[in-house]
């Protein structure tokens, strides 16, 4: 044992992520800068197989003892004790329920102790007896068919084929990581890893505090927990889905809104076509708030400036609408989302040939009738 560590000094914190079989990270105050600090703490002596992704493969049996520590720890308070510190990495043990989890990993055969320790681990004995059981018991790493046990993981060759068949249906994952704006999630069913993110919004991650204070800001609630996908389309520029991302434990948890409230994403222009109505309205009322509190990416944000031309009906310059109807290659019904008020709006400086009017008997004129539906295929709905 280290002689500056105190073994017995027992702590407590709240399990934010388990990366792999030996490994947990806790969630931490904020520091100086506002960003949440964390702790990550190596068990003790302990050597669980490691986790590979879609270009690496797993060791046998990685998977299974991650899902082993994850499913008994994410999300939940517990003890631990700090035995061992080498350069920045700490080693110790973590209690849950009244037990040691590295024996429990050991017990299982899903991990080995490390031989050769100078400095063994404070329950060195309990974790031995663990480890010999399951070697009798040809448990875990120590049975004869521990080499089949690996978890299969590939990039997904045709990503839109993949859309095609799963897009409105829900999708089991586990979300790995929350990198460069992109949730990392593993989905069985798909025997991949695959990057995805949310519709109608853009997360801002343009420098390095920004882009940790929305991964600390998502990774509470959504690191290494069980959810479900519904993925609705797919970037092939950038090679990436879009779609919801449920927190089993969390339903109800609106992650567009929470993160334009406070100012860590932005509505984008195309929002207006990937949300509906209702979630529009929403999110651009949070927005909003996040822009009148000055909040992150909206610290510099003036407002409409005064003196600025504005509508006469909304008293809105510019607006996030929807198209409800088109009259003519010219005239169209709109919906101000933000607002609910619908207006009839004329092309600026446009004049398309009419439609006619059968009531006061006037007849279309030539191309009237092919203006409206040009019109009308590039705008309804929008």
């Amino acid at each position: 044992m280290n002689p500056n560590i105190d073994p017995t000094q027992k702590k407590k914190g709240t399990i934010k992520g388990v990366p792999s079989g030996d490994t947990v990270v806790f969630q931490g105050p904020p520091g100086k800068d506002g960003i949440p600090l964390e702790k990550t703490l190596r068990l003790n002596g302990i050597n669980a197989p490691r986790l590979g992704d879609n270009e690496k493969q797993d060791e046998p049996l990685a998977y299974e003892a991650r899902e082993f520590l994850r499913q008994r720890l994410i999300g939940r308070e517990v003890f631990f004790y700090i035995e061992n510190k080498f350069n920045d990495r700490e080693y110790g043990r973590v209690i849950v329920d009244d037990e040691d989890v590295g024996a429990l990993l050991l017990q299982e055969g899903l991990a080995k102790l490390l031989e050769d320790m100078k400095n063994k681990p404070y329950n060195y004995d309990k974790y031995r007896e663990a480890q010999d059981s399951a070697q009798k018991k040809s448990k875990g790493v120590w049975s004869a068919n521990a080499q089949k046990s690996v978890r299969t993981l590939a990039p997904i060759e045709n990503p839109k084929k993949v859309l095609d068949k799963y897009k409105g249906t829900k999708l089991a994952g586990v979300v790995e990581e929350f990198r460069n704006g992109l949730f990392h999630v593993y989905v069985p069913e798909l025997q991949s890893i695959i990057r995805i993110t949310f519709p109608g919004i853009f997360i801002q991650v343009g420098n390095f505090k920004a882009s940790q204070d929305v991964r600390m800001f998502l990774e509470a609630t959504y690191l290494h927990r069980d959810v479900n996908i519904n993925i609705t389309n797919y970037d092939d520029k950038y090679n990436y889905f879009f779609g919801t991302i449920t927190v089993n434990d969390n339903p109800k948890y609106n992650p567009i809104v929470e993160l334009l409230k406070n100012g860590y994403a932005r509505l984008t222009q195309s929002a207006v076509v990937e949300l509906d109505a209702a979630e529009f309205k929403t999110a651009k009322a949070a927005q909003d708030e996040a822009q009148s509190k000055k909040l992150r990416m909206w610290s510099n944000f003036e407002g409409k400036k005064e003196g600025s031309a504005t509508s006469a009906i909304t008293g809105d310059k510019e607006f996030y609408g929807r198209v409800l109807e088109v009259h003519s290659g010219d005239t169209l019904t709109v919906e101000n989302l933000a607002k609910g008020e619908v207006l009839r709006i004329n092309l600026s400086n446009v004049r398309a040939p009419g439609v006619g009017n059968p009531k006061r008997n006037e007849l279309p004129k030539p191309w009237g009738f092919e203006a409206k539906e040009f019109v009308r295929s590039q705008v309804m709905g929008i």
